[in-house]
């Protein structure tokens, strides 16, 4: 590694300079050189405009690249996310590459998005990208290598909202089809029962999962809103999880599996799975189910209760929407929380043709003994209720629905 003078450093076989503003911060500049004689030029030539307040940083951004603000995003933000921005960069990088900060203008981004739709992505797919691109020019400003977000002056393309309810009867039919896999009736249930998202369930080690507590219970140290939950399991989830292979021989609730694709098992390194999808789809084509996706399966609990007459400003506490007017349900208990999932459970089981599916009375408690009297003691009041609160947009077309 080569010996560069005080105030430049090198990234990426590019010379960088750094030096104090006029503030006194402390400014970043790539130089697009690999010459260290011309970065100490540049180098003096900004702390003379800084001495003389000639320094205007409009003009250095003039000549920053656009793929040195996305390599320095990723590697120091874009990649330790949970979105999927992995699979967006490839066509990002192809598009703007070779082109400088300052080119990237409202039109040259439209252009970019309409080329996405005109290959007949969905509007999702397209704000997908444009959340990536604003992201960059958002962490170029906060680090200083750039002054300006052209992405903020693009709209969102309008998805469209999506309406489908999953029946009961439906329900059962998935389920029954679903029996001959070790692992999907577990996930079924769980992310019908519980209303937890997908990546949720998947990513959760046993440790996390607590089957023999007096509340039996998973936990999720991180959500999408980035907040911890605690999720009451139903005697039905837990009966279904320890089916599971996995169940007392492996880390993951629900290990990853090597595919044809790894030759040497050595390079796999997946810890759980990412997804349900293939056998997902297989199944309700066995059941003669259309349009369904996992996703619906988190909206089929709060349906059951809204339906029950549970306020929607607790159904989006227990689901985990976003909203101002839930702050008040912070701390719900976990008896409140508990009889939640049962009231979800009974209805879904009763229609499987179940018996009791409360979570009352943990393992290994005798019913009518003394603990378990105890337990049942604990009980909160009904959860009946006039809806009341704003609800959310997830909310309100489930109970339209109804």
């Amino acid at each position: 590694m080569r010996k560069l003078s005080r105030g430049i450093f090198e990234r990426d076989g590019v010379l960088y300079v750094r030096f104090a503003n006029e503030k006194g911060e402390i400014v970043r500049e790539s130089t697009g050189q690999s010459s260290p004689k011309v970065a100490q030029d540049i180098l003096s030539k900004r702390r003379t405009e800084v001495a003389q307040k000639t320094y205007f940083p409009s003009r250095r951004f003039e000549t920053v690249r656009f793929e040195d603000l996305l390599s320095k995003w990723w590697e120091e933000h874009g990649q330790h996310t949970r979105s999927c921005f992995k699979y967006l960069r490839r066509r990002i990088e192809g598009y703007f590459s070779g082109m400088k900060a300052h080119d990237v203008k409202l039109g040259t981004i439209m252009a970019f998005l309409n080329e996405l739709k005109n290959h007949g992505y969905s509007a999702a797919y397209s704000n997908s990208h444009r959340t990536m691109l604003n992201s960059i020019f958002n962490f170029a400003i906060k680090t200083g290598d750039y002054d300006k977000n052209p992405v903020s002056l693009v709209r969102q393309r309008r998805e469209p909202e999506r309406t489908r309810l999953l029946g009961l009867d439906e329900w059962q039919r998935l389920l029954d089809a679903c029996r001959k896999d070790p692992e999907l009736p577990c996930f079924v249930i769980l992310a019908s029962v519980t209303t937890a998202r997908k990546s949720e369930i998947l990513s959760r080690h046993w440790s996390e999962v607590h089957l023999h507590n007096e509340f039996p219970y998973m936990e999720i140290p991180v959500t999408k809103n980035d907040d911890p939950k605690i999720v009451p399991l139903p005697a039905v989830a837990i009966e279904e999880l320890k089916k599971l292979p996995s169940y007392g021989k492996s880390e993951y609730v629900f290990p990853a599996k090597p595919t044809h694709r790894y030759d040497d098992p050595s390079k796999f390194k997946r810890p759980h799975r990412w997804d349900m999808r293939k056998p997902f789809l297989a199944t309700c084509k066995r059941a003669g189910i259309e349009n369904l996706h996992i996703h619906d399966l988190r909206h089929l609990g709060p349906s059951i209760l809204l339906a029950q007459g549970v306020p929607d400003n607790v159904v989006a506490k227990i689901t985990g929407h976003r909203s101002r007017a839930l702050k008040r349900y912070q701390h719900l208990s976990q008896s409140f929380r508990k009889q939640t999932v049962d009231l979800i459970a009974q209805v879904l089981m009763k229609r499987a043709g179940g018996t009791d599916t409360r979570t009352d009375t943990p393992a290994g408690v005798e019913p009518g003994t003394a603990l378990d009297r105890r337990l049942k003691s604990k009980k909160s009041k009904g959860l009946d209720g006039r809806p009341v609160g704003t609800r959310t947009p997830d909310l309100y077309r489930v109970k339209v629905a109804l």
